[in-house]
């Protein structure tokens, strides 16, 4: 899991109510794949944001974010943090990806 911060860079449609969005994603962009996002939710009375794109077709990198497209969108993702390093910071070990 990872921590992250997905921004619209661009886009041909309104469907992604806001442009920058902080979640969880289980994966990184993946060409050929829709990307998959979780946050918290924009309405209440629901546990969960689900922003689900189409699918992937370039992946470039831009100083150390990924830039990638999708069939309507460009966007940019921000890795915050892994879920694994949280755990590792948490036991006090110290670990290397």
């Amino acid at each position: 899991m990872y921590s992250v911060i997905l921004t619209r860079i661009e886009s041909m449609h309104e469907n992604l109510r806001t442009d920058i969005i902080r979640g969880e994603a289980m994966d990184l962009p993946m060409i050929g794949h829709p990307f998959r996002l979780l946050s918290d939710p924009l309405v209440d009375g629901t546990d969960l944001r689900v922003v689900l794109t189409t699918p992937v077709k370039s992946i470039k990198m831009d100083e150390g974010d990924y830039v990638f497209r999708t069939s309507n969108s460009l966007y940019k993702l921000e890795v915050m943090e892994r879920e694994d390093e949280k755990q590792d910071h948490i036991c006090g070990r110290q670990t290397e990806h």
